[in-house]
């Protein structure tokens, strides 16, 4: 069985000049949050155009940028061909994923099979996906749907997630010693709020 020691191949794959791994996370944050919603295609199963919208937005704030659809659009691939290319790997002979470590392991063999048959897969070399739970959340056919509201309005429902995103970029210690992090989590409950008001999401969207 392979154990490599070699640094994680994650950033080769998953991120690029105009995409870091704290982009990523807000994107994808948003995106299982609105899949929880209920507010996906389902031939594909994919995010909404909503869903993606809110997305979108929420990457744009965090980062103070605005790109094009097409490029969120490409980043919607990257995260799709990750999903099936990381259950594929999952299903796969041979191989085991230890969810502690984050470490995949195979056989020599099965790597390099599996690799020359989906190139992609050399993503996963060394470590596992990082974002496996929200991909499922995102991608996976659901009989679910829907959202448990308790009296919620949609506003307060964003702004709980935009700050649940912000609190998972934070490492060291409570949120209230990081001002910068609670001052930029508060202007995009603002951001993402007035969004909502906009831009209300209806069921089967």
């Amino acid at each position: 069985m392979v154990n490599s020691k070699k640094p994680s191949t994650h950033a080769k794959y998953f991120y690029g000049k105009n995409w870091t791994k704290e982009q990523d996370l807000v994107f994808v944050n948003m995106l299982a949050w609105q899949a929880d919603l209920g507010h996906r295609q389902t031939n594909p199963n994919r995010p909404s155009r909503v869903s993606l919208d809110y997305a979108c937005g929420a990457v744009d704030v965090f980062a103070e940028t605005s790109h094009p659809r097409q490029f969120y659009l490409d980043r919607l691939n990257v995260l799709c061909r990750r999903f099936y290319t990381f259950r594929r790997l999952l299903d796969e002979p041979g191989f085991t994923w230890n969810e502690v470590t984050n470490r995949v392991l195979a056989p020599k063999e099965s790597w390099k099979k599996l690799i020359r048959e989906d190139p992609f897969a050399k993503a996963y070399r060394h470590r596992g996906e990082p974002m496996w739970g929200y991909l499922m959340t995102i991608f996976e056919p659901s009989d679910e749907s829907g959202y448990e509201s308790d009296g919620e309005s949609l506003g307060d429902r964003t702004a709980d997630a935009v700050w649940r995103t912000m609190v998972t970029l934070v490492y060291l210690g409570p949120v209230e010693s990081h001002p910068e992090v609670v001052a930029m989590s508060q202007a995009m409950t603002k951001e993402m709020s007035d969004i909502a008001r906009l831009y209300p999401i209806r069921q089967g969207v």
